[in-house]
């Protein structure tokens, strides 16, 4: 509620402090916006690469797919979604996936 005094219209504390809260979580969310859409996208090629070095080589070793889902460079697992194709063996295409996550 608010009230008056000498004219000026002040908030309650509990008016300012709804208020606060309500900005700093809008705020807060606004600028988390960013990071929650990369790691999404994270997440995304992360599991596309999986997905299509599961289609061809065959089931990957629950230890390769951790090695994937700690790749943090969106780059660096497009690349190896477009280099699955080239790899002759799941050996070559997990030597390229050591690499890349040594970076």
């Amino acid at each position: 509620m608010n009230g008056l005094v000498r004219g000026i219209n002040m908030e309650t504390i509990a008016d300012m402090l709804e208020k606060r809260g309500y900005d700093r979580g809008y705020d807060t969310a606004y600028q988390e916006k960013p990071k929650w859409e990369k790691q999404a996208e994270l997440k995304n090629a992360q599991e596309t690469l999986i997905d299509v070095a599961g289609d061809f080589h065959g089931p990957l070793p629950n230890s390769l797919q951790d090695k994937i889902k700690a790749i943090d460079s969106i780059d660096n697992l497009r690349t190896l979604t477009r280099k699955v194709y080239k790899t002759q063996s799941l050996e070559e295409f997990t030597e390229l996936v050591n690499r890349a996550a040594q970076n």
